[in-house]
C-alpha cells in the first residue's frame, strides 16, 4: 500500500516495504525483533543470588517460545555474559514515563531490577518528565497530574525490594548528562534509522516523540558515563521498549566504532549496552495489561480512582469476577501469566498436578494488595521522614529515620550520592505526600 503523503515543500510517496514489530510503547510503533537469551547468559544468571523471575528457574523452557512460556529476549547478549562472567561493574537502566498507575505488569521489571541491585548492580531510573511533558493531545496532562504518578509508580518500585536511596533516582529535565550523551550519540542519526526503527507514520503524526526517543538514548548510556565508573550497562524492561534499544544500540556502535573516535568522546562509554527483556502480563480481556486498558488491567496500589485497600480489594475481585464470567479463556491467561512470573502467586500454586491458576490468583488476590499496602504505606512514611529532616544534620545522627527492611543490598549496589540530581526520589514522593493513597 503506497500513502501520499505532502507539506508545503514536499510530496512523499510512502510504501513500507519490510514489516514492523507490534504496537507496544504507548501505543506507539517499536520494532521488537530481540533475541532470545543463550544458555551460557542464563547459566551466569542462576550463579547470582536469590530468584530472578520464578519461570526463568526452567531454564531450557527459555529456549523456545510458546503461549504459556515467552523465551527470555535480549540484545547485545553476549557482552551482558561475559560482564557477569568476569565480574564487570555493571549498571543497569530502567525508568518509567509517569503516565498512569502501577500494575501487576509492572511488578515484573520492579522485582527483576530489586533482584540485581541485591547482587551488587547499580541502578539508573530515569522519570521520564522530559517524555511526560511533550505529549501530544489527548495524552498531555499537566505537570501536577504527571509528577503525582511518578510519586506513585516510586511507592511501588520501593516496595518490591527496589532500594530507592541505593538508586540514582533521577528527572530527566535535572540531569543534564543524559542530554549530553544524547547529542554526542546523535551524530550519527539518520532519517532512515529513525523510521526503520519507531515508523515513519509515527515521524509523520507524533514527531516529538524522536526527541522522547533519543533523550532515551541517553537514559540507557548513562550507567556507563565516566562519573560513575561502570564498564557495562544494560536495560531491564518489557519487549515493548526494543525500538529505544534498537536505536541506542545502533548509535553507540556507529560511535565507538568510527575511525578517530574512542570511547572518551562519549563521556567514557566503551560498551554497546545490552537490553534484558521480561516477559509480558497479558490483561483481564487479552492483549497487553496496560494502564490505557484500566477495564482489562489489575492494579497493585490505589489505581486510576485512587482507592483505599478495601475498596481496591472489592473492585480488584469484582473486575475479576466480571470478566471471568464473560471471557473464562482470556482471565485464564492472565491468571496464568500472574502464577508464571510472579512469586507471590507462585508459590501457592499446588506441588502436584494440574494447577488452576485461576482460582489460585483469585483466591490470593486480596492478600497482594493487602501486602502491596503496607508497604506502599512504609515507603511513603520512609520519604517523609527523610524530606522533613533535610539532607544533612539529623541524617548522621542516632535517630535518624530508617529504610525499610526489605531494601538491603551491599555497598557496590550504592551509586554515590554526591553524583545525583537535586530532586531525589524522596523529594518527589514527599512533594505529592497529601494526595497519595498507600
Amino acid at each position: 500500500m503506497t500513502e501520499t503523503i505532502r507539506t508545503k515543500r514536499y510530496r512523499f510517496e510512502v510504501e513500507e516495504i519490510d514489516g514492523g514489530g507490534p504496537a507496544g510503547y504507548e501505543s506507539v510503533y517499536l520494532a521488537a525483533v530481540a533475541d532470545p537469551a543463550s544458555l551460557e547468559l542464563i547459566t551466569e544468571l542462576e550463579k547470582l543470588d536469590g530468584r530472578l523471575l520464578p519461570a526463568l528457574e526452567r531454564r531450557r523452557q527459555l529456549a523456545q517460545k510458546d503461549d504459556s512460556q515467552p523465551a527470555l529476549d535480549v540484545r547485545n547478549g553476549a557482552r551482558l555474559e561475559e560482564a557477569l562472567r568476569e565480574g564487570w561493574p555493571i549498571g543497569i537502566a530502567s525508568g518509567f514515563k509517569p503516565s498512569g498507575p502501577f500494575h501487576f505488569g509492572h511488578k515484573l521489571v520492579s522485582r527483576a531490577l530489586a533482584y540485581f541491585q541485591r547482587n551488587g548492580l547499580q541502578l539508573f531510573v530515569p522519570v521520564a518528565d522530559v517524555e511526560a511533558a511533550i505529549a501530544q493531545l489527548p495524552k498531555a496532562m499537566p505537570e501536577e497530574q504527571y509528577m503525582l504518578w511518578a510519586a506513585d509508580n516510586l511507592l511501588d518500585w520501593g516496595a518490591h525490594g527496589v532500594n530507592l536511596d541505593a538508586a540514582h533516582v533521577y528527572r530527566q529535565s535535572e540531569e543534564f548528562r543524559v542530554s549530553s550523551i544524547a547529542y554526542r550519540a546523535a551524530r550519527s542519526l539518520s532519517f532512515e534509522l529513525a523510521a526503520d526503527t519507531y515508523g515513519f507514520q509515527t515521524l509523520i503524526e507524533t514527531f516529538p516523540f524522536l526527541f522522547a526517543g533519543m533523550t532515551q538514548v541517553g537514559d540507557i548510556l548513562l550507567a556507563q558515563h565516566e562519573d560513575f565508573g561502570n564498564r557495562h550497562s544494560f536495560m531491564v524492561s518489557g519487549p515493548d521498549q526494543d525500538g529505544h534499544m534498537k536505536m541506542t544500540e545502533a548509535l553507540s556502535r556507529d560511535f565507538l566504532e568510527a575511525e578517530g573516535m574512542g570511547g572518551a568522546n562519549l563521556k567514557g562509554i566503551s560498551n554497546v549496552p545490552s537490553a534484558f527483556y521480561v516477559p509480558h502480563i497479558r490483561g483481564l480481556t487479552g492483549g497487553k495489561a496496560s494502564s490505557s486498558r484500566p477495564e482489562s488491567t489489575l492494579y497493585l496500589g490505589s489505581g486510576p480512582d485512587r482507592e483505599g485497600l478495601e475498596e481496591r480489594i472489592e473492585s480488584s475481585l469484582a473486575k475479576f469476577d466480571r470478566h471471568l464470567a464473560e471471557g473464562p479463556e482470556a482471565v485464564e491467561k492472565c491468571a496464568r501469566d500472574m502464577a508464571t512470573y510472579i512469586d507471590f502467586f507462585h508459590d501457592r500454586l499446588p506441588s502436584s498436578g494440574k494447577p488452576n491458576y485461576t482460582e489460585v490468583v483469585r483466591d490470593s488476590l486480596a492478600d497482594a494488595l493487602r501486602l502491596e499496602q503496607a508497604r506502599r504505606k512504609a515507603v511513603l512514611d520512609y520519604a517523609v521522614g527523610r524530606a522533613e529532616q533535610g539532607d544533612g544534620g539529623l541524617w548522621d545522627q542516632a535517630d535518624r529515620v530508617t529504610p525499610p527492611d526489605f531494601w538491603k543490598v551491599p555497598d557496590e549496589a550504592v551509586v554515590d550520592p554526591s553524583l545525583r540530581c537535586k530532586s531525589d526520589w524522596y523529594h518527589m514522593v514527599a512533594a505529592m505526600a497529601d494526595r497519595l493513597v498507600p
